[in-house]
């Protein structure tokens, strides 16, 4: 029987398990929770905040007014 795994992250503050599923049908099931507890936000919170630390982007705030497209091209690089 071929297993599905699902992969999971271990860094300092949480550690998640492992879960293996052995159909497509069963690993369905698991992505949806119609019933959350506290714990279940708890770990979505801690996995945004986990994930949020690989998309940071330096954007600077504001608008920027450029005079021509050149000047905007030259402010990319």
């Amino acid at each position: 029987m071929q297993s599905i795994f699902s992969f999971s992250v271990r860094n300092r503050k949480t550690k998640m398990t492992v879960k293996k599923y052995y159909s497509f049908e069963e690993a369905r099931q698991d992505q949806w929770v119609f019933h959350p507890d506290a714990d279940y936000y708890k770990r979505l919170r801690n996995f945004y905040s986990f994930a949020h630390r690989f998309t940071k982007l330096h954007r600077e705030k504001g608008i920027k007014k450029f005079r021509d497209i050149k000047d905007k091209q030259m402010s990319e690089t």
